[in-house]
């Protein structure tokens, strides 16, 4: 990234993407969990092209991994692929595309078999699949942030960017959500 790519953020400093860039992380175990839960803080300014990624570990022609994105209708979306070629996802009820705030985004699977969509520390969304399924990851698809496979480029800033390999609670996400606002008691 570029120092002309460093914007404020809503605590110290975001990367801005304008749909043209983007950031190749190192692909490894860490990137390979059965279950997990994708954090960030972002804010768009514009529309976005259809599933414009905002963190991507995904491969569309094989539909494995998993994704953070925005939708074509202004929504954010996890979705993750797991084993038995089962595909899930959970939206924000809300759109959040283009309304100039930051949102905290968080979407999370976990042995309970539920895809989870949080917006701004509040569960919108879940789906259900069998929860003997883990997360499914046969790809070479490095992951990425502020963009995907496909010009799935994000146009927008990001932030606070977290990938764990565990589901977080509910409670947790929102005491972190509250924290990144600094509205704790």
């Amino acid at each position: 990234c570029a120092s002309e790519d460093l914007v404020d953020g809503q605590m110290g400093k975001a990367i801005n993407f304008d749909g043209s860039n983007y950031i190749n992380l190192p692909d490894g175990d860490d990137f390979k969990p059965d279950h997990m839960t994708i954090e960030v803080v972002c804010k768009t300014s514009t529309n976005n092209s259809i599933w414009a990624r905002v963190f991507d570990r995904y491969y569309h022609s094989g539909s494995s991994g998993y994704a953070i994105a925005i939708t074509d209708t202004g929504k954010g979306r996890f979705h993750p692929r797991v084993t038995g070629g089962v595909y899930t996802q959970a939206d924000t009820t809300n759109t959040i595309e283009g309304d100039g705030a930051w949102h905290y985004l968080a979407g999370s699977y976990g042995n309970d078999g539920k895809t989870k969509m949080y917006d701004d520390g509040s569960l919108d969304q879940q789906a259900t699949v069998d929860s003997s399924n883990i997360l499914y990851h046969n790809t070479s698809q490095t992951p990425r942030i502020g963009d995907g496979v496909y010009d799935n480029s994000y146009k927008g800033s990001i932030s606070e960017l977290r990938v764990s390999n565990t589901a977080r609670s509910e409670s947790w996400i929102k005491v972190t959500s509250d924290g990144l606002r600094d509205e704790l008691l």
